[in-house]
């Protein structure tokens, strides 16, 4: 009695293992792309990185229109002139910050996420068109290079993080600021084969005319750009002045323009401007507290 009450015990145990492996294994919901799906076509995987620019747009981060306001008060630039103590322009005015309220760590980080698992998927993906997805891949490692570029010169060592595998991430120290800016140029040298010479629609493929081109894709002048300054700040002069020669010699697309016009979505002076997708988080505070125009 006792060995057949054993023998009813394991099979039962099987038939329950057997039965949460069944439950936990569930398709994604249908709402919900899987990881495969999102670059199986080209505009799903140019809604990949539309996404991303939509949370760029939509959350506080190193490159939302507040960061430089944030780190003028911090900088004793800007006078704090809040009587609230727990309001963000104070904690940073009397460097008050930890952990628990720090602005931007977290959410650039979700972002340079977010990149990784755009190149990743992108590059494994045989289904794309090949302009697609070699825009997309510039973007992606565009963006990448671009929010490290802001967290490196806003917290100093960051952890360089160029995977998704979290394994790897959770572990990762803060690596010195000569391997951050190496690993951006290598992004942006890459980024500079792929990215078209045009402003791209949101299939990142189709061309605006130039007289209505709507500045809010990264292109090879972006990345051009963004290198010359990068260049600039890891004190490699010539490298500097020929990458910002390139994008300076190109007065077609880019010339300085009156100071009430420097501001406007798609101005000349613009590279590469982040479109607004809510109301109130957009660029009107930066010439309203008279910063100077980002990349």
């Amino acid at each position: 009695m006792k060995r057949n009450t054993s023998i009813y015990l394991l099979i039962l145990l099987v038939l329950s293992l057997g039965s949460c492996r069944s439950f936990v294994e569930l398709d994604p919901p249908k709402d919900r792309m899987n990881y495969t799906t999102a670059f199986a076509t080209n505009s799903s995987a140019a809604s990949v990185l539309n996404g991303l620019y939509i949370r760029i747009a939509e959350t506080s981060n190193v490159l939302s229109e507040r960061a430089t306001i944030y780190m003028a008060f911090s900088a004793d630039e800007l006078k704090n002139l809040n009587l609230n103590a727990a309001s963000s322009y104070t904690l940073l005015y009397q460097h008050t910050l930890t952990s628990n309220n720090e602005l931007y760590w977290n959410t650039s980080y979700t972002l340079i996420y977010h990149c990784n698992a755009a190149i990743e998927g992108l590059e494994a993906s045989n289904s794309l068109n090949p302009a697609v997805k070699g825009q997309l891949i510039g973007e992606a490692k565009f963006m990448r290079a671009l929010l490290y570029y802001y967290m490196v010169n806003t917290y100093g060592k960051v952890p360089l993080l160029l995977t998704t595998d979290y394994r790897k991430n959770m572990v990762a120290g803060r690596a010195e600021v000569s391997a951050v800016y190496a690993a951006m140029i290598n992004d942006l040298k890459d980024a500079q084969t792929k990215l078209s010479k045009d402003f791209l629609n949101a299939d990142a493929l189709t061309p605006y005319a130039p007289s209505s081109a709507e500045r809010a894709r990264p292109t090879y002048w972006a990345a051009t750009a963004l290198l010359a300054r990068i260049y600039l700040y890891d004190k490699k002069w010539a490298e500097a002045e020929s990458a910002a020669s390139i994008v300076i010699g190109n007065t077609a697309m880019f010339a300085p323009v009156p100071v009430a016009s420097a501001f406007q979505k798609n101005t000349k002076e613009a590279i590469y401007q982040i479109q607004p997708v809510m109301a109130g988080n957009n660029s009107l505070l930066e010439p309203r507290f008279l910063c100077s125009p980002r990349l």
